[in-house]
């Protein structure tokens, strides 16, 4: 061997005092656990049992990937009557280890963190994750802690949750408070998490509103959104048949009439969510606004329009007699955030006649996005006059539309506006007008029918 070995053997003193150190760092620690009760308050030392496994005799297998937490059986069936229900061992349906698979490990965790401790931190996130479950286990303090807390500082996000508990516990001021948001902001509001998590009653609540400011469409999207949710809690198939199973009779609040015919087509007729006689019946109701049906299950009314302005384009009339033609009027517009688009301002005749009038309103693809006609009396002392589409429209940023608007009546001068602006703006939305190919009538940018437009 090598005699010239540079290495210079450990210390037998070092080594010694690094053994009593660890000796006297464990014997530390075991002390402390053993005395954790001494300067503890009860809450203390029951979160202390609970963080550190000491004594449980009970376990949860939380979540999709089905975490296990221990707890104590003793501390839940005396905050919860569910609990006892189902932990006390001479109950039937005495179990000592559950699986939870619908709620997440933190909120669970926050959860029974509550009932041994009554402690939580109730910002609006919490109050809406602890809400259902504290309503599910029947702990109707922590419920009321979280209606308060959500009262406070209701929101689109939240609103839905507001309402389905309003609903389930009778409270109609607050029921009264939740809809009024949601019919005024109904878009974002059915779009949120807390909306596909609400009960039967509340979404059938929410769909038979007449001041829902959505289209059908959404509203018919947003609705197979929550039946998607709720055939996963129920860990069902989402088939067709499943889907139309969830929505039961509160798919008939959906206004399916009042969608334009080319949505329905592509979109609802190829589904199985309706029935082959259903369908039948609503594109006849569709391509026939006459039908009518004994027994017809769906509604077919529209829902109130909660406010809406006129955005006028014409600085000022034109004196000069110009003779309609009857040809189409049009133009082109598009718009920098999105608006709700409710109908046309047109003008209407120097003498006091019936006009019959037809609206048509294509995107860039030439889709047609709303179609209409129908009958209205000029009188002479009334300039313009508001069309409303049977259903409001969302408009896409960027997304040029075409109006096009024909008008006959009997007496063809009709009122004409001049000095027309390019760009408006609406509320924080800019509105730009451009030509319109389909125009044979003189409307332009600057001149000619077609004044304005009915937003929200």
């Amino acid at each position: 061997m090598n005699s010239n070995n540079n290495e210079v053997p450990a210390s037998p003193v070092k080594e010694d005092t690094k053994i009593n150190e660890a000796h006297s760092e464990l014997n530390s620690r075991q002390s402390r656990n053993q005395d954790w009760q001494g300067d503890r308050s009860l809450g203390e030392c029951m979160q202390y049992m609970l963080t550190n496994e000491i004594g449980c005799d009970v376990s949860f297998f939380v979540g999709p990937e089905k975490v296990e937490v221990r707890a104590h059986r003793l501390i839940l069936i005396a905050r919860s009557p569910v609990f006892f229900k189902k932990l006390r061992p001479s109950s039937e349906e005495f179990r000592s280890k559950m699986t939870i698979s619908d709620i997440s490990v933190d909120t669970f965790l926050r959860f029974v963190r509550y009932l041994y401790t009554d402690e939580a931190s109730f910002d609006l996130k919490t109050a809406t994750s602890l809400l259902p479950v504290a309503r599910r286990f029947k702990v109707n303090r922590l419920v009321q802690i979280c209606l308060s807390v959500l009262h406070d500082g209701v929101d689109c996000d939240n609103v839905c949750i507001l309402l389905d508990e309003a609903i389930q516990s009778h409270a109609l001021q607050k029921r009264d408070r939740a809809m009024d948001i949601i019919n005024k902001t109904t878009r974002i509001c059915l779009k949120s998490r807390a909306f596909r998590s609400i009960g039967q009653e509340a979404f059938d609540y929410i769909l038979k509103s007449n001041e829902l400011n959505i289209s059908e469409e959404e509203l018919y999207e947003c609705s197979l959104e929550w039946a998607t949710t709720q055939c996963q809690k129920k860990q069902l198939e989402t088939t067709d048949g499943n889907l139309r199973q969830q929505l039961g009779n509160s798919l008939y609040r959906i206004r399916f009439t009042l969608m334009p015919r080319e949505y329905f087509q592509y979109k609802i007729e190829k589904s199985e969510i309706l029935t082959g006689e259903e369908k039948g019946e609503i594109t006849e109701c569709i391509t026939d606004r006459s039908f009518r049906k004994e027994n017809f299950k769906f509604d077919k009314n529209l829902r109130t329009i909660t406010e809406y302005f006129r955005l006028l384009r014409f600085m000022q009339l034109d004196t000069k007699l110009k003779e309609h033609t009857g040809r189409p009027d049009a133009i082109m517009f598009e718009t920098s955030k999105p608006i709700w688009f409710h109908g046309v301002v047109v003008y209407g005749s120097f003498i006091e006649q019936s006009i019959n009038i037809h609206v048509k309103i294509t995107d860039a693809r030439l889709t047609i996005v709303r179609e209409l006609g129908q009958t209205f009396e000029s009188v002479e002392s009334e300039e313009m006059h508001d069309v409303l589409l049977s259903t409001p429209f969302e408009t896409v940023p960027g997304f040029r539309y075409n109006v096009v608007v024909t008008i006959v009546g009997k007496f063809r001068h009709l009122f004409r506006g001049i000095a027309g602006k390019r760009s408006l703006t609406f509320k924080d939305s800019e509105i730009t007008f451009y030509e319109s190919g389909c125009s044979s009538n003189g409307t332009t940018v600057t001149e000619g029918q077609i004044p304005g437009f009915l937003l929200s």
